[in-house]
């Protein structure tokens, strides 16, 4: 695109013309000198100098208008002259004023465009200061509301941790203590009674062992045997034929079961026998058997209207029982063995009864002369020890069962009640950093005491396991 301006400049003479200017500006007459000629000439638009017409001039005093002649002088004339020429713009219609105006305005606005830009990027820079204190500010308060609910979350557990210890502890030194209470009763009564063991029967038993099973976290077998050796065994089935429907008819009295009498109740023996559970029937122990006999002579709950009145039964042909009954009379002191059984993972607790009692400063030492002549056979649910311990909107707690003779089961406590979740440790390892262990219970009186922190419960008890008959495993339990 083209505008046209105007560019008013000097026309030198030519050469032939040189010599009469010349004579006349020696003449001094200007009268004749022709006048300047103004040539225009197109040319392209230089937006640079705003379309402004670039006039060399001098403004003299009078306001007279200079033009520079070739030959170096100087023509001087007013503004009215004809060879005067105003500086005008002739694209633009504007004086050399309204341009400066124009110039200055423009100005003004380049420095208003630039202020806008720095307050634009002035406000960014605040905007993003703001937005990275806001979340500095909501990380800070989320890691500090993360590690104060984590604080809490560790000491809940913990609460909940040491309490079913600290319960679940009491209650078994209550089960434990209440069985070797009633072993030393069986014996007191006999020794009173001026009976010999084996041939001793406990008066009221069925009272008694409910309230054994009842300490014992509902126990759902508490049984009386007595040791019978090879060259006891005549003399103590005779004394069974006279003495066991007697002992059964009693049961069936406190438990108010009239329906039948103790010579109508079906699959009593009146001499020893086993079960075979291939045949699942009973069979008397040959004559040559060398014994000896663990007799399951009394026993609660009798039910009677479901056929398992198990009396007469030699229970040394159960390997686990065989075997606890080895080690208790080894140790002389109560063992345990575990199993998984149709009800969750039990244990079989084996409580020696002995011919006298001692008082429990001269056992183990040179005046104690006990003999084992007798088992109090306890069957109890571990998982009956971690129920009704926590409140009713508290669960995902694990405890682990685990034995150092390599028995391991798992429980589950959520709020009142406790599940058997089977063999193996199977706790949730994603909350292996946080583990409580405790000291559960020693049969020989050790109590809890707290250890490290975990989910994991530790439970420490010295119980004897069932590898086999000539060896003894002493178990440390973990919870």
């Amino acid at each position: 695109v083209f505008q046209f301006s105007v560019i008013i400049s000097i026309m030198a003479p030519n050469a032939n013309d040189q010599s009469s200017v010349e004579n006349r500006n020696h003449n001094g007459n200007d009268q004749d000198r022709p006048p300047s000629v103004i040539q225009p000439v197109m040319q392209p638009h230089n937006p640079s100098v705003m379309g402004k017409v670039r006039v060399m001039r001098r403004m003299s005093s009078e306001n007279n208008l200079d033009i520079p002649l070739g030959d170096g002088s100087v023509h001087s004339g007013s503004k009215d002259d004809e060879g005067s020429v105003s500086a005008y713009s002739f694209t633009s219609g504007h004086s050399d004023s309204e341009a400066t105006k124009r110039q200055k305005r423009y100005l003004q606005m380049k420095v208003a465009v630039e202020e806008e830009q720095h307050v634009k990027w002035t406000k960014r820079a605040m905007i993003a200061v703001l937005f990275l204190a806001a979340v500095a500010t909501s990380l800070t308060t989320y890691f500090l509301l993360k590690e104060a609910q984590e604080d809490d979350f560790d000491k809940q557990f913990r609460n909940y941790a040491s309490e079913i210890v600290s319960v679940a502890t009491e209650n078994v030194e209550n089960s434990f203590g209440s069985i070797e209470s009633f072993a030393n009763s069986i014996t007191s009564t006999a020794t009173s009674a001026g009976q010999v063991f084996p041939n001793v029967t406990v008066p009221d038993y069925t009272s008694k062992a409910i309230r054994v099973a009842d300490l014992a976290a509902n126990a759902r077998l508490v049984t009386y045997a007595p040791v019978v050796q090879a060259d006891e065994r005549v003399g103590f089935e005779e004394y069974a034929r006279q003495a066991i429907y007697p002992q059964i008819q009693q049961d069936l009295d406190y438990l108010n079961i009239d329906s039948v009498t103790a010579e109508e109740v079906p699959t009593i023996p009146k001499i020893i026998s086993y079960f075979n559970l291939t045949a699942k029937s009973k069979f008397p122990e040959p004559d040559q058997a060398p014994g000896p006999f663990l007799v399951n002579w009394q026993r609660y709950p009798f039910e009677v209207a479901k056929g398992r009145v198990f009396v007469m039964n030699n229970m040394m042909r159960i390997p686990t029982i065989r075997s606890a009954v080895v080690a208790a009379n080894q140790t002389m002191r109560a063992t345990v063995t575990f199993l998984e059984a149709l009800l969750g993972v039990e244990s079989q607790v084996i409580q020696p009864v002995f011919d006298q009692v001692v008082p429990p400063h001269l056992q183990g030492t040179a005046q104690d002369t006990r003999r084992m002549v007798g088992v109090i056979w306890v069957v109890l649910n571990w998982a009956n020890y971690f129920q009704n311990l926590l409140p009713s909107n508290v669960g995902g707690i694990f405890v682990v069962l685990k034995s150092s003779c390599g028995f391991t089961a798992t429980f589950g406590v959520n709020g009142l009640e406790a599940t058997n979740l089977g063999l193996g440790d199977l706790h949730d390892t994603t909350y292996d950093d946080q583990v409580y262990r405790a000291n559960f219970f020693d049969l020989e009186g050790a109590s809890s005491e707290e250890g490290d922190s975990g989910e994991e419960i530790s439970l420490e008890q010295q119980e004897t396991g069932t590898q086999a008959d000539d060896k003894v495993c002493i178990d440390k339990l973990i919870l």
